[in-house]
């Protein structure tokens, strides 16, 4: 019965006399202490294109072999751990030959298995179960080798070991060292979830609800005591961090992150006034995938406005099926809130649907591609405000008719602005909202002007407002025509009401806010009036002309 020596060299000579056959140079080291058996130089490939550039020529190819020779066709083969460890760390390719022999000793089965993404992860997560004091003894333990009939080298025997190594190695080293490194760097995570972060909670008396909001961007900050944050890979942790804050420590998120946009449908049960918001998903598992699912929650946020909705899954719904409830936020933007106007008064759009809701019914419809838990989703059953607070309603209503004015004056669609800046103009945008509504014939307007003489029952005033929208200033000389009330005050001036007066639209514009001056407006304001009195309409000073204070507008719809 011959040695394992014997044996093993009679499989390594097997695989040199093989690789000569199709011009793979083996070379077999003086000594086996690095886990490889042969070295494998593969010749270069003849190039097919004459015109190609010899600076792109690819380097040479070459791999490194482990030969394992047995006289059982069904033997058990084990490698050690710490040879496995340097097949997977190291940047040249490897493969294990698999060369079986019979009793009168001719090879009868030759199998060559890569050492490839596969192996990879189980030799890093057979690593990972070990405690780290076994980092000086990889040799004491074995990882079983395995293969299949796929990795079987058939006749012709030298031509199938030469394919099998160009399909593995491909025609570039340095591009398949960097693949390398990419599975051993990312092999066993779960991109989604590479860290698992446990809080021990301050003196919060629901830190799960905490949590959640936090996740989502409802909360700034988040009050803890401990965090734990561990690696997590093939689903084993190992200790990161172990942090313990002092009393009234917190933490803070830079950004919330977001699973990407979401368009919500909002509209009435006849799917009239429909309001469409793209929002941004977020999703408290992002930041806390451990949180019990009964205390997720998503926010889907299209700038103020939020649509949260809280996710659980009962006992009593199949597996397959999801209870979920709804609320809404919404309040006034800051002044960093800078959005588009349109989306402005789409939000507008769904506060005074919603404003409605408690004695109409009110269509949900969410829809997500890259989440299946929260896709289509339809319900009747969500909370909507009993009220609307009077102060939000109005700075919403403005915003719905700053949409009017701007596509009426002819702003770009994608103007942007922050909302709270074009609401403090809102005399403005609602006497421009005002005139360009065909309905409207009714207008609530007070000035003081500096004349003291009889004025007649009917008369003539141009107004002309202007109002900053993003970069642009929209303009309008508005004609307002009609009875008036007037009251004369100790200063000698007179307070002019003009009541149930028609707007009429003189002159509209816009214009880069950069361009605009006063003396643009006062010269429109005299080319309106003067336009005005050539129909026989008889005039108070313009706003514009006048020592006044300033004009204080009011819409009556």
């Amino acid at each position: 019965m011959p040695d394992s020596d014997d044996i093993g060299d009679i499989g390594e000579l097997e695989l040199c006399r093989l690789a000569r056959q199709r011009g793979i140079t083996p070379n077999r080291p003086k000594a086996d202490r690095k886990g490889w058996d042969v070295l494998l130089e593969l010749p270069m490939v003849r190039l097919a294109n004459p015109s190609f550039s010899l600076d792109l020529l690819p380097g040479a190819l070459s791999c490194k072999v482990q030969v394992k020779t047995t006289m059982s066709d069904n033997a058990r083969i084990s490698l050690k751990l710490s040879n496995w460890h340097l097949m997977v760390t190291d940047s040249t390719p490897w493969f294990v030959a698999r060369i079986v022999l019979d009793e009168s000793l001719q090879v009868v089965d030759r199998h060559l298995i890569h050492v490839n993404e596969h192996w990879t992860a189980s030799v890093l997560k057979r690593m990972r179960e070990l405690d780290v004091c076994e980092a000086e003894r990889l040799h004491k333990h074995e990882l079983e080798l395995k293969w299949n009939d796929d990795e079987r080298l058939d006749a012709p025997e030298a031509e199938a070991l030469e394919q099998r190594l160009r399909d593995a190695i491909g025609t570039d080293a340095t591009a398949y060292a960097g693949t390398k490194k990419r599975w051993w760097q990312r092999v066993g995570y779960d991109e989604s979830r590479r860290k698992r972060v446990q809080f021990t909670p301050g003196e919060s008396p629901d830190f799960l609800e905490e949590q959640a909001d936090f996740a989502i961007g409802l909360r700034a900050r988040l009050p803890i005591a401990r965090m734990r944050v561990e690696d997590l890979r093939f689903d084993l942790p190992k200790l990161e961090k172990d942090i313990v804050f002092q009393k009234d420590d917190y933490i803070e998120l830079h950004e919330v992150p977001s699973l990407g946009i979401s368009t919500v449908r909002l509209s009435r049960r006849d799917r009239s006034l429909v309001t469409e918001l793209a929002c941004q998903t977020h999703a408290s598992w992002l930041i806390f995938p451990d949180l019990p699912p009964h205390r997720g929650k998503v926010r889907l946020a299209c700038g103020p406005c939020s649509v949260i909705i809280r996710v659980t899954r009962p006992d009593s719904l199949p597996a397959d099926q999801l209870q979920m409830t709804v609320s809404w936020r919404f309040g006034v933007a800051d002044d960093e809130a800078i959005v588009s106007v349109q989306r402005s008064a789409l939000v507008a759009r769904a506060v005074r649907l919603l404003a409605g809701a408690s004695v109409e019914p009110i269509r949900i419809e969410v829809e997500c591609d890259f989440d299946e838990r929260i896709r289509g989703f339809e319900r009747d059953d969500f909370t909507t405000p009993d009220a609307v607070d009077p102060g939000v309603a109005r700075f919403w209503a403005t915003m719905e008719r700053a949409w009017i004015v701007s596509t009426g004056i002819g702003l770009p669609a994608d103007v942007q602005a922050a909302p709270r800046t074009v609401a403090m103009q809102q005399p403005a945008i609602d006497l421009m909202a005002a005139a360009l509504n065909p309905d409207v014939r009714t207008a609530n307007f007070r000035t003081i002007v500096d004349r003291d003489s009889e004025v007649p029952d009917t008369l003539g005033l141009v107004v002309c407002p202007t109002a900053q929208i993003g970069d642009h200033i929209a303009g309008m000389s508005l004609a307002i025509v009609g009875g008036t009330k007037l009251e004369k005050r100790t200063d000698g001036r007179i307070e002019v009401q003009v009541v149930n007066g028609e707007l009429e639209i003189v002159d509209r514009w816009c214009a880069p806010a950069g361009k605009w001056s006063d003396a643009e407006t006062r010269t429109r304001a005299r080319g309106a009036r003067e336009e005005m009195e050539s129909r026989g309409v008889e005039w108070l000073v313009s706003p514009h002309e006048a020592d006044s204070g300033g004009i204080e507008p009011v819409w009556r719809p």
